[in-house]
């Protein structure tokens, strides 16, 4: 295959991806808790150094743990952390950690996110909500009480630099392979009756979006200009043989 219909393939193909990447985002702009993706492709200066010839390459999709707006509810299990950690979740393989705090009450009474994975108390254990509970009430520093009876607190958990997470279903994400435990949030700032929104501006995404369409049309002129030059060349020398 001539290279340089390979390299402006290689430029579609990885156009969409991007693109993918950047339509998930704005398929959650009102996601609570929600973490926009960014498609990262090699520096230009390693693509001439390394894969001269290869092509665009998609170097990663990482994830953007910047925090989103708050948005004010007054449910009272709605919860929003006002420092950097995340809530722990109870799942099926292990602890996962999500900013995402839209919760509600299970019918024993265990208070559980959307897909009914259980909220942790500090230690590992589940909150429960006792029946005939008129008020529960969530302090900044997470403790819960059902009207007057404290029934634990919230697990909070903050990480050193980046989180080293990685996605799991459902907003929420998992410990990656080999990466140090997180500890414990002492101050989490849990704010109660609101939830936190994505962090993806749609105006972001939809100018990231036109620019993904250019990148993917000037690859297509090149892959059609690069055939039409073949094609010339191809009946040029056939009309010389004959």
């Amino acid at each position: 295959m001539d290279s340089g219909i390979y390299a402006a393939a290689t430029g579609l193909t990885e156009s969409l991806r991007a693109q993918e990447v950047t339509a998930n985002n704005l398929a959650n702009v009102n996601t609570p808790g929600y973490k926009r993706r960014l498609a990262l492709f090699h520096p230009f200066h390693k693509v001439l150094a390394e894969q001269v010839g290869q092509g665009t390459e998609i170097g990663g999709v990482v994830v953007d743990f910047s925090p989103g707006p708050l948005h004010h509810t007054g449910n009272n299990l709605d919860l929003a952390i006002g420092s950097d950690g995340f809530f722990v979740l109870g799942g099926e393989s292990g602890y996962l950690y999500t900013r995402k705090g839209n919760f509600t009450l299970r019918g024993d009474g265990t208070i559980v996110d959307t897909v009914g994975r259980p909220l942790l108390a500090d230690g590992g254990g589940e909150l429960r909500v006792p029946p005939e509970t008129r008020e529960i009430r969530v302090t900044p520093n997470g403790e819960v009480y059902a009207d007057e009876t404290a029934i634990g607190r919230i697990w909070v958990v903050r990480f050193e630099g980046t989180p080293p997470l990685v996605s799991a279903a459902y907003t929420a994400f998992a410990l990656a392979e080999e990466a140090p435990a997180p500890v414990t949030a002492t101050r989490p700032e849990i704010v109660q009756g609101a939830i936190e929104g994505s962090n993806t501006n749609a105006v972001e995404e939809l100018v990231a979006m036109v620019a993904i369409l250019r990148s993917f049309q000037a690859s297509q002129r090149v892959v059609k200009t690069i055939d039409e030059s073949l094609e010339q060349t191809a009946t040029a020398a056939q009309q010389s043989a004959t």
